[in-house]
């Protein structure tokens, strides 16, 4: 029998949104998990959740740079901070120091709870198991942008199903926790695997890749730039994943909602965020043409 991992402790922090503080109404948007990982090395990162429901309800005019700034301001204060001490610099109590840091940078807005503990093989199954206990989001909670998304599914369902690619030839929910470091990452709604020289339209395929990963998420933009801009946020780490890991070149569309004004805010975000971190945009009537190059690609 194969020797079970020895369990490490790590210490992590809950971090709580309070809009408004004087109701005192708070909802958990990350955690802060801290300790020597599974090589004996220091372990400090901010995890935020990637499911903003919750924050959108609570507080409808939050803006997500508000977070994800908090934690890159945490990030490099821990740094700077560990240098300093590090240089004969006065030491403070990480809970102290992290208390300090919130509450002097982000007024009564952020909360951190008392250091708690945790018992996991690595940082990632720490991350992972935390993840699952507190960004769980109740099956019952309304949610504004299901629907579209959903349409937008459909959709592509319909494109697919048109042109006769079988259901086998591409999978659904395409799972993608390898080749990222961030605990429980959403899943690709569509993925199929074509060799590099039947793909279509695609330039930049590195000659040593000999495959490739053609991807496909439904985005709606109709109430609200989330999905998009997480979605930009984790491609870039996505696709050095795959080609590292399995050698592959990965090729992403997000597939947005149609009807959108030129001018619509939320479209113009996803233009530049897209484009910024190499996604390519197509609207739901574009699904055919999808479809259609699909087909070519996997030589039905």
């Amino acid at each position: 029998m194969a020797e079970r991992e020895t369990l490490r402790l790590f210490d992590y922090y809950v971090l709580r949104f309070v809009p408004h503080p004087e109701q005192e109404v708070a909802v958990v948007f990350g955690f802060i998990l801290t300790g020597l990982d599974s090589d004996g090395a220091p372990f400090f990162d901010v995890v935020l959740t990637s499911d903003w429901r919750l924050v959108r309800l609570l507080d409808p005019a939050s803006e997500l740079d508000y977070f994800y700034e908090f934690k890159n301001s945490v990030l490099a204060q821990f740094n700077s901070a560990a240098k300093i001490c590090s240089s004969g610099g006065v030491v403070m109590a990480e809970s102290e120091w992290l208390r300090h840091v919130i509450e002097d940078s982000f007024s009564n807005s952020i909360r951190i709870s008392e250091v708690k503990g945790l018992m996991a093989e690595d940082a990632k199954a720490a991350s992972k198991t935390l993840s699952t206990s507190y960004f769980k989001i109740p099956a019952a909670l309304p949610d504004r942008e299901r629907t579209g998304v959903n349409l937008i599914k459909r959709s592509i369902d319909k494109a697919f199903d048109y042109y006769g690619i079988d259901k086998t030839l591409v999978t659904r929910n395409f799972k993608i926790a390898k080749y990222v470091d961030s605990a429980d990452p959403s899943p690709i709604h569509y993925k199929y695997e074509v060799d590099s020289d039947a793909a279509i339209d695609l330039d930049g395929i590195p000659s040593t890749s000999r495959r490739v990963f053609r991807l496909i998420q439904a985005v709606s933009l109709r109430n609200s730039i989330d999905g998009a801009r997480t979605l930009g946020y984790a491609w870039p780490e996505i696709r050095e994943g795959m080609s590292k890991k399995e050698n592959a070149f990965g090729h992403l569309t997000a597939v947005i909602d149609d009807s959108l004004a030129p001018d619509n805010k939320n479209l113009e975000f996803a233009k530049r965020h897209f484009d910024e971190h190499g996604i390519v945009l197509r609207h739901m009537y574009q699904v055919a043409d999808m479809a259609r190059i699909a087909r070519a690609e996997l030589r039905l």
